[in-house]
């Protein structure tokens, strides 16, 4: 056996999970860059009283997964709020004029 493998293999590991760490990190970055989106669009939404009801749910659920380090769980998640809160918005602003009256109160 050769006398460096213990080195090598020491070095390689280290970097192997130094790499993994920053990877882990940069993705944690991410998921707070777009927490922050889904969050200033959720804003958005709401201030046209347009916000869907499990929007702020997953946002909530999205925030425990991220601490837990379950990332890929709470990127879905974030997601379908930062989805349903751009949806929730489109909605509000394009059936704002649209009043539904009951029959017995049209002319």
């Amino acid at each position: 056996m050769n006398s460096d493998y213990p080195f090598k293999f020491f070095t390689t590991m280290l970097m192997v999970l130094s790499c993994n760490n920053a990877f882990s990190e940069s993705k944690e970055q991410s998921l707070q860059a777009l927490l922050l989106s889904t969050q200033q669009q959720v804003e958005q939404a709401r201030a046209v009283n347009g916000l869907w009801r499990d929007t702020e749910k997953h946002i909530q659920n999205a925030e425990e997964l991220i601490r837990d380090g379950k990332l890929d769980e709470a990127n879905e998640l974030l997601l379908q709020a930062k989805l349903q809160a751009e949806l929730s918005y489109q909605q509000a602003v394009e059936q704002k004029d649209n009043v539904l009256l009951p029959y017995y109160l049209r002319p």
